[in-house]
């Protein structure tokens, strides 16, 4: 794909996002309370943030502070790691490739990375700094990557290749089938290199003795020859990319949970992450049995043929599943609102202390970035929200955003 810059691209790039090219100067926020994500939260915290990563994080003492960095006043504020969206089409093509029955593994969402959409602006000044692209649709729709919002460019852009690999169920009968015979396909490859490994350390060990005591050496194994085309179901098995299912309803929980019954094929390393929408809250049960997180709208919902209303994250986490908490849709309006869902689906039931792993930690293991970013922790990306105050309450406004330790200098 050919991308073309035009000038009020590169004009809003430059001025929504002003993310310098030079490293940005060691700077610590003081005094703020400090949402860490993966632990207890600091009621006032000192963050210091060098080369883009988040060099300590703990307490506040003032006159304590690190010489050589700049200060900045948070007191009273609220510093959260910032929000990832994992299953995202923000800043690619409107129109989605593939179709209902299309099998297509080799397909990455990489064709369609342009870092001058403006979509790419909306995310990163309203908190989210690592998004999830999803490839087109389709039994297998393809491989998505993780990318860093307001990025200067598209080698910038990438976090990592590969993150997922997506399906749709959509109804569709083939799905069990194609999909369940597709990994039994590379669970047989898992099983071949598994042989081939092992008779080739013993291979190793017999050559050396035979060439120790002059003896003619063994035969060599011959190595497995597998299908390039099925790496992407291999992955999926070895645990080294996730699987992001799409359903619309109940009906394609069940579809699911067909394709993966096989105990065998499936595994302990997958990692099953499911898009749910419509009704799909009513087969939680089902999908906590698969080990699934659960990928969700925040807010709640109208239930069906009923004048009640129920919160599907909350019907989630009830039935055990693991949950990530996702914007309305990818509209610019979706976004802004976003914290305000957050807040109702708190007031619905699900657990404020939650809700940054929900929006940080559970999306980063999801795109394979748990180690570097989504939480505020030490050595991770200085991915940055300040907000003004809690940004679960009634009116949040954010204050200020960092990406890999640079300012994005237009927020909304």
């Amino acid at each position: 794909m050919v991308l073309r810059k035009t000038l009020p691209g590169l004009l809003l790039a430059a001025s929504a996002l002003a993310l310098a090219d030079d490293a940005p100067r060691p700077f610590a926020l003081t005094g703020c309370r400090v949402v860490t994500g993966s632990g207890a939260d600091i009621a006032s915290g000192i963050v210091v943030v060098k080369d883009g990563r988040i060099d300590s994080v703990g307490p506040w003492t003032k006159g304590q502070e690190p010489a050589g960095v700049d200060l900045i006043d948070a007191t009273g504020e609220v510093l959260t790691p910032a929000l990832i969206d994992p299953a995202t089409r923000l800043g690619m093509r409107d129109e989605l490739p593939g179709g209902d029955d299309a099998v297509e593994p080799v397909r990455t969402a990489q064709t369609e990375l342009n870092p001058w959409v403006p979509a790419n602006a909306w995310a990163a000044a309203n908190g989210f700094a690592t998004l999830g692209l999803l490839p087109g649709r389709g039994i297998v729709g393809g491989r998505g990557v993780a990318v860093r919002a307001a990025s200067p460019s598209i080698e910038a852009m990438v976090r990592k290749d590969d993150a997922f690999l997506r399906c749709d169920v959509a109804g569709n009968p083939k799905f069990p089938a194609a999909l369940s015979s597709a990994l039994a396909e590379a669970r047989k490859d898992l099983d071949l290199q598994a042989f081939y490994d092992k008779a080739f350390a013993e291979f190793t060990v017999a050559k050396t003795k035979a060439e120790a005591e002059k003896l003619p050496a063994p035969k060599e194994p011959e190595k497995p020859k597998l299908e390039p085309a099925r790496e992407a179901y291999r992955k999926v098995l070895r645990g080294e990319t996730a699987l992001c299912v799409t359903i619309d309803g109940s009906g394609d929980a069940h579809l699911v949970a067909t394709a993966l019954a096989d105990e065998h094929v499936r595994g302990r390393a997958l990692r099953l992450f499911v898009l749910c929408g419509g009704e799909s809250y009513r087969a939680a049960g089902e999908l906590a049995d698969l080990g699934a997180t659960c990928l969700v709208r925040a807010g709640v919902v109208q239930w069906p043929n009923s004048t009640d209303r129920v919160c599907p994250a909350v019907a989630f986490r009830n039935a055990a599943c693991r949950v990530v908490l996702l914007p309305r849709d990818d509209s610019r309006a979706g976004l802004r609102d976003f914290p305000l869902a957050l807040a109702q689906t708190v007031r619905a039931g699900f657990p404020r202390d939650d809700v940054f792993r929900a929006v940080a930690v559970n999306p980063a293991e999801m795109l394979g970035l748990a180690a570097d970013t989504g939480a505020i922790e030490k050595g991770r990306r200085a991915d940055l929200v300040l907000w003004s105050a809690d940004p679960l309450g009634s009116a949040p406004r954010i204050e200020r955003v960092w990406i890999d330790g640079q300012r994005v200098e237009e927020t909304p």
